[in-house]
This record gives C-alpha cells, sequence and structure tokens, in this order.
C-alpha cells in the first residue's frame, strides 16, 4: 500500500501578509503595528519601509475598487453600499 503525499503547504507571499495584517488589524494600521504582528503570525521579517510600500499599495489598490469616478473623471469615494443607502433614504422619505 502507498503512502498518501502530505500536500505541502503554502506560505503567502510578503504582499498577502501585509494585506491579512490590514485586515486583522485596520485599514489605517501603522507599518510599526503589522511588523510584530507579521513576526507573530507567521514567522517572518519584513522591514518597516516595505511594508509601507506593501500598505500602500495595496490601500490604493482597495480604494480605486470601492470608489467609483464620476462623469468628470474624479473619483466620487462613494461605495456600492453607500449608494445603496442613499436609495433606502430616498425611498424612506418619498422624494
Amino acid at each position: 500500500m502507498a503512502k498518501a503525499k502530505a500536500e505541502p503547504v503554502q506560505t503567502p507571499n510578503k504582499m498577502q501578509m501585509v494585506e491579512a495584517a490590514l485586515d486583522a488589524l485596520g485599514e489605517e494600521s501603522a507599518p510599526s503595528d503589522i511588523q510584530p504582528w507579521i513576526q507573530s503570525t507567521y514567522s517572518a521579517e519584513i522591514d518597516r519601509q516595505m511594508i509601507s510600500s506593501y500598505a500602500s499599495q495595496i490601500r490604493k489598490k482597495r480604494r480605486d475598487s470601492s470608489g467609483g469616478k464620476g462623469l468628470d473623471g474624479i473619483s466620487s469615494g462613494l461605495a456600492s453600499r453607500d449608494l445603496a443607502t442613499i436609495q433606502e433614504l430616498i425611498r424612506k422619505v418619498g422624494a
């Protein structure tokens, strides 16, 4: 009888580690807060400057994907949940 091969555990890359830290600690967490979280969670060392760079890229990506562009090309800053809230208020008021 053949032995079953163990599936290799895939370690997340550094950007994924920073993204997980932002999810766990909050979007505006500082690199000085993120670094020890990554160390304790993944036993990995990432330089604070690298964490700052990754966090900026992740925040920008999230901002770009959550807020649409208005007709003039400027980000409206409204998320879809904001629009749903506005629609609900309009229905309640009857405007």
